[in-house]
Parts: structure tokens; C-alpha cells; sequence
């Protein structure tokens, strides 16, 4: 049972096989997953056993059955495109998920599908429930043209209508929390640099250090500056002795954990002060001050390993005194579609048990929520409310931003932007360069 997992929490289970064995009851596990909603699949498609699918061998028993939540079912042909395999009941959600997936199917604009189109792909009911086509396809054009925005933080003296954010109030107070630096840029550095630009205050949080994605390398290179200024005398030996010793220590350290052992404590916190070094410089081409960044240095990963962590109350209520402080009218927070088990995912739990134990205060009621995608699988087309053009100089600001950080971040940060862009564009959107995305988030009280 979920009790006998030593630190696992039983919410928290993704997948679980219950299968009858004699008169005892076996339950297998998979990775976790937060479970809120589940439903039932009969083992009933066959795949040969193997080692490297445990649950396989479930296959041949006379009763088995796989309980798994909407995470774990995402990809399956019933969640993803229920049309295809029965009648449904056509929320306006699912029918935008079923539209734009058909113009994509169908390698169409949106507005060029047809009913033979819909006729032929399962929707024949949606026609007879919101067609004809040609009012349908206007609708849905139409909601994902106004998901488009150019003000992130709302246009002043603007009707709201069919704008992703609201106009007041102006100037905004905009938190940006991540997981670990790099996030932010990541996924939202166009959408920073425009918030600053059309007069928001922007604040970010780095729920951690990230000491843990900071190479051996930054370390070397650390301390070998220190010994050759040594070397050079440009510096006095004598005055530097006691800060050569120190450099010869990280270096032996380096060398006792070779490339796979644990940094010491030392390493760690030298790495923490690679990673805010870099943060600071690369915010700050994106115009936000030193003032304006919190390092928060979260328990749960200073004092774990990774994907060791256990977080606490003590995390959540450290994130809710920042919250509390700043009071934004808007929040940017990722996490929702990450490995529960990962960093951002971990965060993520702590930010919703951070909002709920701000309930008490007036500020949550005129604060938005926003959630971006960094590192995880991009939103799709049906999930986006607000999305962010870039122009191809904003482009080129937020691949130098993200320069400042020393690791892949520069090669992939904006993939997924121009991924996204040629998606509006496939389905009949204005054409842009880039495109960052966000997805609105639901009452935190829940």
C-alpha cells in the first residue's frame, strides 16, 4: 500500500495496478503524479512482456485492472481526442481542443475546414450541436485571436473586453516566481522586457538557488582567477593568502567527489553565488534592478539531493511572506505539467499551499494568475489565454539575456517560442516571429 513507500505521499500516486493474487491483494506502483480525478481502464490491449515494463506481465491475469489519473492518461486516444472513439459532450474547452486539433490534422487554416472535414474525423455531432462549420470555425478563430496580446499587463484606457488582462489597475506589480533562474527568461523573458517597457513594476522570485544545474567547471574557473592573479602579482600574496588557501581547498574538493559524488557545503553555496551572479546580470539586460530580486533559498533543496527532496510548511511559508510583501496583481508561477518529483514541480505544490494560506489577505482578490510553461511540454493551442508576440528584436534581447546564463539555456530558450508562433500561423493567426504563451489559472482555493 501507498503507507508501506517510505516518504511518498499517497496523493500523490500516478499509476496504480490493484490485481487480485490468490487471496492477497498486489498493488504496483508507477512514477507519481498529483491524483485528483481518476478513471478506470481494462487491460484489454495486449504488448509483449517485458522487463523494462513491469506492468506487462499484469496482462495475462484474469482480473486486472489499471486505475490512472488524468496525467498519466494524458497521451491515450479517449483523453486526448475522445471524438475519435465515441459521442461526447462538447464543453467549450473540448471543442476547441477538437478544432484546432482537426486544422492541424487536416493541415488547414481554421477558417478553410469544412463539414466533410468534421464529418469525416468523429464531429459530425459537434455540426448538429454547434455548427454549421463555417459559424464554428469563425467562433474559435475568433477566441484565439483574442488570446493575442501585446500588453501583458493590460492596456491602459481599454475596454477589457476580448483582452486576455485587465486594464486597471496601471501601473501593475507583477511577481514572477521560479523554480530555479533560468525560468524566467526561459519562458517569459519578451514578456518581462514589455512589462517593464509599458511601466510595470516587475519582481522575481528564485524559489531555489539551482546549485544543483551549476557545472564543476564554474567552480574551476573560480578558482584558478584567484591563483593566477596570485601568480601575476597583481595582488599581494600576502594579503590573499588566506583566499589562495581557500581556492586550493575548493579545488581539492572538487577533486576527493570526482565528477559523480555529492558537492560539500562549500561547493554548494559557492555554486548558489555562480547562479545569482548570472541571474542578476542577465535580469538586469531585461531592465529589472538588483532590488527587485528575491532569493529565497528554499529548505527543501538546500538541504536535499536531487530528486531527494522533502519539502515542508516552513517552504510554503517562507513563498507566502514573499507573496504577502510584493502584494502583486499579477503572478507568473510554472510547474503544473512537471514530474511531481522534479524541482519546478515540487515548487509548484508549495506555491498552491502558499496561496491558500494567503486567502486571509486582501491582496489575492485583485492579483491574476498566470501559468508558463519553462522547461516542460509546451502548452498546446487550446490551453493558451494570453499569448505574447515577439518581434525578431525582442527575440535577439531575450537570446542575449539568457547568454548570461552558463549552460544549454541559450541554444533551446526560444525554440518553443518560434514552435508556437508557427502554430497561430498554421491555423490562420497573424504571423509572428515568436510567441510566448501562458494559461490562466483557476480559483487557488480549490
Amino acid at each position: 500500500s501507498a503507507s508501506a513507500l517510505p516518504g511518498t505521499d499517497p496523493r500523490c500516486m500516478s499509476a496504480i495496478a490493484s490485481v487480485p493474487v490468490m487471496e492477497h491483494q498486489v498493488d504496483v506502483y508507477a512514477w507519481p503524479m498529483t491524483a485528483r480525478r481518476w478513471s478506470s481502464y481494462p487491460a484489454s490491449s495486449m504488448i509483449p512482456w517485458s522487463d523494462a515494463i513491469s506492468a506487462s506481465y499484469l496482462q495475462s491475469h484474469p482480473n486486472a485492472q489499471f486505475l490512472l489519473d488524468r496525467g498519466a492518461t494524458s497521451g491515450l486516444t479517449r483523453e486526448c481526442q475522445p471524438w475519435l472513439v465515441g459521442s461526447n459532450e462538447w464543453t467549450d474547452s473540448l471543442t476547441r481542443r477538437a478544432v484546432t486539433w482537426l486544422a492541424g490534422k487536416q493541415n488547414k487554416p481554421i477558417l478553410k475546414l469544412v463539414d466533410d472535414d468534421y464529418n469525416e474525423h468523429g464531429m459530425a455531432d459537434l455540426l448538429t450541436d454547434q455548427g454549421p462549420s463555417y459559424e464554428l470555425n469563425i467562433r474559435i478563430f475568433n477566441e484565439l485571436q483574442h488570446t493575442i496580446s501585446g500588453w501583458p499587463g493590460g492596456k491602459p484606457d481599454a475596454e477589457d473586453g476580448g483582452r486576455p488582462e485587465h486594464a486597471e489597475p496601471y501601473p501593475k506589480h507583477s511577481l514572477v516566481l521560479c523554480p530555479e533562474p533560468g525560468d524566467e527568461l526561459l519562458a517569459m523573458g519578451g514578456t518581462i522586457n514589455r512589462l517593464i517597457e509599458q511601466g510595470h513594476r516587475v519582481d522575481i522570485g528564485f524559489l531555489t538557488s539551482g546549485n544543483l544545474g551549476v557545472d564543476d567547471e564554474s567552480v574551476e574557473r573560480f578558482a584558478e582567477v584567484i591563483s593566477d592573479l596570485v601568480s601575476a602579482e597583481a595582488v599581494s600574496a600576502t594579503a590573499w593568502e588566506e583566499t589562495t588557501r581557500f581556492a586550493e581547498q575548493l579545488l581539492l574538493e572538487l577533486k576527493e567527489k570526482g565528477p559523480f559524488g555529492d558537492d560539500t557545503e562549500t561547493l554548494r553555496t559557492l555554486k548558489s553565488m555562480v547562479r545569482r551572479s548570472e541571474a542578476r546580470h542577465a535580469l538586469r539586460t531585461c531592465g529589472v534592478a538588483n532590488d527587485q530580486v528575491h532569493f529565497l533559498d528554499l529548505p527543501f533543496y538546500e538541504n536535499s539531493r536531487y530528486r531527494r527532496f522533502h519539502p515542508s510548511s516552513d517552504d510554503a511559508d517562507q513563498l507566502c511572506q514573499l507573496m504577502t510583501k510584493v502584494k502583486p496583481h499579477q503572478i507568473y508561477m510554472t510547474g503544473s505539467a512537471s514530474d511531481p518529483s522534479s524541482v519546478s514541480g515540487v515548487c509548484y505544490r508549495l506555491f498552491r499551499d502558499a496561496l491558500r494560506a494567503s486567502a486571509k489577505y486582501e491582496w489575492p482578490e485583485q492579483c491574476r494568475i498566470w501559468i508558463y510553461r519553462s522547461q516542460e511540454k509546451p502548452l498546446e493551442s487550446h490551453e493558451i489565454s494570453m499569448a505574447v508576440p515577439m518581434s525578431p528584436d525582442q527575440v535577439k534581447a531575450k537570446i542575449h539575456a539568457l547568454a548570461h546564463y552558463n549552460n544549454e539555456l541559450t541554444e533551446t530558450g526560444v525554440e518553443s517560442d518560434f514552435a508556437i508562433a508557427r502554430v497561430y500561423d498554421d491555423l490562420g493567426l497573424a504571423e509572428y516571429e515568436a510567441i510566448e504563451t501562458f494559461e490562466a489559472f483557476g480559483d487557488f482555493r480549490t
